[in-house]
């Protein structure tokens, strides 16, 4: 009986430790993740200046263990004051209008000692994405995407990031945007490995572009990880808050994941410090699984 009782208990302490190794393998491959419009630095926005907010938006990657982010309206010296102050991420990207240093960028930042950067480019969100400041239908202003391939140096995982920012009055624009977006994640990704897109889309829920994205008859479905998060959201209603306090519900920066990405928390964090605010949107978090 001693004797049953013991291998009783040794496959127990076997069982328990396999399933928290198994726990622990899981959480050492969590890929934290954010989309956040950083507002361009303009002198003219009183007390929400970039330099009273720079150290806020930094604070972000170190506080919630960034590994990865896709950013909105990144001037130059805005890239080189978060490159100072995260000396532990790089990141691709160039800026839209000359496709070197000149306008806003959709830089991707990542974490050195997580990801290697594979490959990576940025094309113009227009009828010639190639063709470099071209703008596209009735955009106000030259747009962009900026991808990269990457590999989870903990695992060798693989997977594509694309992060973007359509236009803000070109309601034909943000469409056929969206259009060319599924197009280059099909293209990129041929099916075969994990995708992320990031973005400030600059529509709703309820708009066609939305719906042209998250169409689950495109050959690579793209899912909103506000819908599939294990851990339910039940926050503030909105990502672009303007620099006040909104009632209503307006969020238009979204993180976009394909079939076979678990999403194991969405969040928006609504970050505010002695009335200043960390952008006139707030970053979108996702903490995701490959």
């Amino acid at each position: 009986m001693k004797f049953k009782n013991l291998i009783w208990l040794v496959a127990a302490l076997v069982s328990t430790m396999s399933c928290k190794n198994s726990s622990s393998a899981e959480e050492v491959n969590i890929l934290n993740v954010i989309t956040f419009n950083i507002r361009y630095n303009n002198p003219n926005d009183g007390i929400n200046i970039w330099d009273n907010r720079k150290e806020m938006a930094a604070d972000v990657f170190i506080n919630y263990g960034i590994d990865i982010a896709g950013l909105q309206e990144v001037k130059k010296q805005q890239l080189d004051d978060l490159l100072g102050l995260l000396p532990g991420y790089a990141y691709v990207g160039v800026g839209r209008v000359d496709g070197k240093t000149n306008g806003e960028y959709c830089p991707i930042f990542y974490r050195k000692e997580e990801l290697i950067l594979m490959e990576s480019g940025t094309q113009w969100l227009s009828e010639s994405p190639e063709i470099i400041g071209s703008k596209g239908w009735d955009a106000a202003l030259p747009r962009i995407f900026t991808w990269g391939k990457f590999r989870q140096i903990v695992d060798d995982q693989e997977f594509y990031f694309i992060n973007t920012h359509f236009d803000h009055r070109g309601i034909e624009a943000r469409i056929q945007s969206s259009k060319l977006l599924v197009d280059v994640v099909e293209e990129l990704t041929g099916g075969d490995f994990p995708v992320i897109v990031t973005g400030d889309f600059n529509y709703t829920r309820d708009k066609e572009g939305y719906s042209i994205l998250t169409n689950t008859g495109n050959t690579t479905p793209l899912f909103d990880t506000r819908d599939i998060t294990l851990l339910p959201f039940d926050g503030r209603p909105h990502s672009a808050n303007g620099f006040e306090e909104r009632e209503k519900s307006k969020i238009i920066d979204y993180i976009f994941v394909n079939e076979g990405i678990r999403v194991k928390e969405y969040d928006i964090l609504a970050i505010k410090k002695d009335n200043i605010y960390i952008s006139d949107h707030y970053p979108v978090l996702s903490a995701l699984v490959l």
